[in-house]
């Protein structure tokens, strides 16, 4: 099944839809959370949410792409269990790690335009991304948008974890001077 017949399953509002959406992405969609995460229950109860809010928005939003659609749900519903876990007890973990070190480099402090500055510094990351070899831009989404930690990295990209942890920090550095150098101020 491909995208367009799932799109058509949800706009004729047919429940099936939901399983069709659990079959195809599920997978996919309970690592992220787990990454996210660090907890299989949590991850499949965001799952579970990112399914339910596909059928509730679908229509009237229409997503080209319903993989990265259902991550997107489902990433954005993980990432905000994590906000509410974190502030019930406080610890460490990867997801910190790697929102801390973009934090580190594209903050948006003191800004009062906030909305508007957000969807600027995306594109511009968008930009950024797309001048980056291929297995450069692999890793550093993986790294930030899905959560692996450096070790899950290197052995997904089939390189050392130093090598990994190195191309990291030389990215995001790169990434603050392509945003420096776009007028964007860190």
């Amino acid at each position: 099944m491909d995208d367009k017949e799932l799109f058509g399953m949800f706009l004729r509002r047919e429940e099936s839809a939901v399983a069709e959406a659990e079959r195809l992405y599920g997978e996919f969609c309970l690592k992220l959370a787990e990454n996210i995460l660090g907890d299989k229950h949590f991850a499949q109860e965001c799952v579970n949410d990112a399914l339910l809010r596909m059928w509730e928005t679908i229509p009237p939003n229409e997503p080209l792409n319903m993989a990265g659609y259902a991550l997107r749900l489902t990433r954005n519903i993980a990432l905000n269990r994590y906000h509410e876990l974190r502030a019930m007890k406080r610890g460490g973990g990867c997801v910190e790690v790697a929102l801390s070190q973009l934090g580190d480099v594209a903050s948006d402090k003191g800004l009062p335009e906030k909305e508007l500055l957000n969807k600027e510094l995306m594109e511009l990351i968008d930009r950024f991304l797309m001048g980056l070899p291929d297995w450069k831009r692999r890793v550093f989404i993986k790294k930030y948008f899905y959560f692996m930690s450096d070790g899950e990295l290197a052995e997904d990209e089939g390189r050392s974890v130093g090598s990994v942890r190195n191309v990291l920090m030389k990215l995001r550095r790169q990434l603050r001077n392509y945003l420096e150098s776009e007028g964007y101020s860190i």
